[in-house]
């Protein structure tokens, strides 16, 4: 298990960091092309895009990776490959047709927006959302190589083209949304190619329903999910203004770096995960790759705390720098969002419904939060509100998860080492508050301080230990 995690890892982490860093990697552009409020605009439609991502094909995907694994035979395997991509372009076609029909929504509710804007941000997710599916069949597939290569061909198509209606066709932020639709519809070319042999003129409808039946009560789940990410933009929109959504969601983008080796992780494990679910040794293999991931997380974050100014100036102008005090929050917010990786209880058990509630229940926590700390603390309030709802839902993940796929956590390591490096994070607030001025000896210092505590960290947990000792086992026992 461990052999192939670590390999797999490496290259969904590098497909992750360019696929879902897209926006980081056009933001230095995006932010010296746009004015924050035109940025704000951007973020806005973004987030639309995920969310009709979400809502349209009904998480089939999800529903397919679940059944996909218990399929024996290449007949029943494509015959359900080709009923998930059917039903999935079935999906988004009715969605196009109803396009007027959401603009006209959007009018009612007093967003000034063109129809020609709102076409294209739904093209741009229909051509995304089938390129998902051609993705999501490699990586169940356990071909990480093959999705690898069209990540790079979604994401370099993009980034050109975007980069070629900014700077040159000067069409502002819709150049991004052209990009996109041509990435993924030569990237989705290249998927077909790569697995066409699953691919026929088939539309099992028992296939379809079972799928739904695991992915529909997901759905809600992952709206709440959606919410705990993206509300904050709406409500700092409602109460600061599209100004203050472009400077928050410059520093958002910026912080989701942090979650990047978290999102490889999930592309690989998962899959392994549910094919040694009932091996005797995988609880205590998941344990130890959270120690690392722990430390790691805690090194990062820690970084984005006591370098949140520099990070900032390099993105962006000056403009942005206001948010320097919500980019360490919200790089916490996004690593607690995906540590249920390591939570996995509730998925091995198909108690989809439990996780619909625990993300409901983070949902309200976050609006609430937003609503009590946006209109007191301005940008500053809305990152908290983040962070409150982030460990909310991991703590809930794990305890519902543990009485249902138990790990031998080693819980109080884990709080020594998070407070040791609090304790960091805490100093540098106070040494920012007092006006001491970021210089090139205060930065080194700083970096010096990250690696002492990150040493103290990896002592505390015990890694070099553990490795010592079971590495040579897990490398032997569960490599296959």
């Amino acid at each position: 298990m461990l052999k192939k995690l670590l390999s797999d890892s490496v290259i969904y982490t590098l497909s992750q960091a360019l696929f879902q860093g897209l926006p980081i990697l056009i933001l230095p552009l995006l932010l010296h092309s746009l004015t924050p409020q035109e940025y704000g605009i951007y973020e806005l439609f973004a987030v639309g895009m995920v969310l009709i991502t979400l809502m349209i094909p009904l998480e089939v995907n999800q529903g397919f990776a679940r059944e996909y694994v218990e399929k024996k035979t290449d007949q029943e395997k494509a015959s359900l490959s080709s009923s998930c991509l059917w039903y999935t372009g079935i999906s988004y076609s009715i969605f196009l047709f109803t396009v007027p029909l959401w603009h006209y929504l959007l009018i009612t509710l007093g967003v000034d927006v063109l129809f020609g804007d709102v076409l294209l941000v739904a093209v741009a997710a229909t051509t995304f959302g089938v390129f998902l599916v051609f993705q999501n069949q490699l990586r169940w597939d356990l071909r990480a190589l093959n999705y690898l290569v069209t990540s790079v061909i979604y994401v370099l198509i993009t980034m050109l083209l975007s980069a070629l209606g900014l700077i040159v066709f000067k069409l502002g932020w819709q150049s991004f949304f052209v990009g996109q639709i041509v990435g993924a519809v030569v990237a989705s070319l290249v998927g077909y190619v790569m697995s066409y042999n699953l691919y026929r003129f088939t539309l099992d409808s028992l296939s379809i329903k079972k799928m739904l039946a695991f992915s529909i009560p997901l759905v809600p789940s992952s709206i709440f999910v959606w919410s705990n990410a993206f509300m904050d933009r709406f409500l700092v929109q409602e109460f600061l203004g599209p100004e203050k959504v472009g400077v928050y969601g410059a520093s958002y983008r910026i912080a989701m770096t942090t979650s990047f080796l978290l999102v490889g992780l999930r592309g690989a494990l998962t899959p392994i995960l549910y094919r040694r679910i009932d091996h005797q040794d995988t609880p205590k293999d998941l344990e130890l790759i959270f120690r690392w991931i722990l430390l790691f997380s805690l090194t990062t974050i820690s970084f984005f705390f006591l370098y949140s100014q520099e990070l900032l100036s390099l993105f962006g102008p000056e403009t942005y720098l206001q948010a320097w005090p919500t980019l360490g929050a919200l790089s916490l917010s996004c690593i607690l969002s995906r540590l249920y990786i390591f939570a996995p209880g509730m998925d091995i058990q198909k108690r989809t419904k439990l996780i619909a509630l625990i993300s409901f229940f983070s949902f309200m926590t976050n609006f609430f939060c937003n609503l009590l700390l946006i209109p007191r603390f301005g940008i500053i309030g809305a990152a908290l509100a983040t962070v409150v709802s982030s460990i909310v839902l991991l703590s809930s993940y794990m305890a519902f998860s543990q009485r249902l796929f138990f790990i031998p956590y080693a819980w109080r390591r884990y709080f020594y080492t998070t407070a040791l490096f609090c304790t960091l994070i805490v100093a540098d607030f106070l040494v920012k508050n007092s006006g001491q001025p970021s210089t090139m000896v205060l930065s080194v210092i700083k970096a010096f301080a990250i690696g002492i505590f990150a040493y103290f960290g990896l002592q505390i947990l015990k890694v070099k230990n553990t490795v010592g000792t079971k590495e040579a086992i897990l490398m032997k026992n569960l490599g296959n």
